[in-house]
């Protein structure tokens, strides 16, 4: 569902990790229903372009 996105392949595996520990954690926590406010994602070398000539880095999210 990710890739459908457009999300590259390691970034959609690095979501779907870090969705699997939250829900892995509310159900440790009583069982409660787990609300995602904000949802990390870890960027590697890959995903950052840099700029040293302006000052600027550019992050790729999607792969379009």
């Amino acid at each position: 569902m990710l890739r459908g996105y457009g999300f590259r392949a390691h970034v959609a595996r690095n979501i779907y990790d870090q969705a699997l520990a939250i829900v892995k954690s509310a159900r440790a926590n009583n069982g409660s229903k787990p609300i995602v406010k904000a949802l990390p994602i870890r960027l590697d070398y890959q995903d950052t372009r840099v700029n040293l000539g302006n000052g600027t880095i550019r992050i790729i999210v999607r792969d379009r």
